[in-house]
């Protein structure tokens, strides 16, 4: 359980074409609203193999004091799985990843400022969710010691962002990697990625990465 300050509704005022997004970069309390959240989480089996989790996070207040926002509120939820585990007859180890992610803040009113100069008064569902699902295999039983070291992984991930919104966008991404363990903290990593999505601040279309990475853990 912990408690902080909240995020923050961004307005429009500064950034039209974000109103009604969440800012979690919330230095300053903008508000006398505060947030609560917490995790639980179940391991089912005694081998601690599998773990299934439900996190939330709430707030009466997210929009600036003393105005007409301050008492729009939200609610945000998760819902995680996790399996890993050795298999003999794969001869290394499964790890299994997935969450489920959903926001939904109070609906509200925003301003729309066309070209001509017209304003134009508007509000929506503002709901949003995403998921990922994602898939590693590392065959620590191998007679090499280079392919022990070796791991393959594969991950798929959805977002949703409200319709009716200036940021309005869905999303759809796929990921491959080869991960190579330098020591058990140390892991240099090597991925394709590809999105496709319609909507968004750039219209939406595919996009492709490759991505070399190096991670160290303390």
């Amino acid at each position: 359980m912990y408690s902080t300050n909240g995020p923050r509704l961004k307005d429009g005022g500064d950034e039209p074409e974000e109103a009604g997004m969440l800012m979690f970069q919330n230095f300053e309390d903008n508000n006398n609203s505060k947030a609560f959240g917490g995790r639980i989480g179940l391991l089912p089996f005694a081998d601690s193999s599998t773990e299934v989790g439900f996190s939330a996070y709430s707030t009466n207040g997210v929009g600036n004091a003393d105005s007409e926002y301050e008492d729009i509120g939200a609610f945000l939820y998760a819902l995680d799985f996790s399996f890993v585990k050795q298999i003999s007859a794969l001869k290394g180890f499964i790890d299994v990843k997935g969450q489920y992610n959903n926001s939904n803040v109070d609906d509200a009113t925003f301003i729309e400022m066309h070209e001509d100069g017209d304003e134009e008064e508007y509000t929506f569902d503002n709901k949003s969710n995403s998921f990922y699902a994602q898939l590693s295999y590392r065959p620590t039983m191998a007679s090499s010691d280079f392919l022990k070291k070796m791991e393959l992984v594969g991950r798929f991930s959805n977002f949703n962002a409200p319709e009716g919104a200036e940021w309005e966008e869905q999303a759809d991404q796929y990921a491959f990697g080869l991960n190579y363990w330098l020591t058990w903290r140390s892991v240099v990593k090597v991925a394709y990625q590809t999105t496709d999505s319609v909507g968004g601040h750039d219209g939406g279309g595919t996009t492709d990465g490759f991505f070399v990475h190096w991670a160290i853990g303390f």
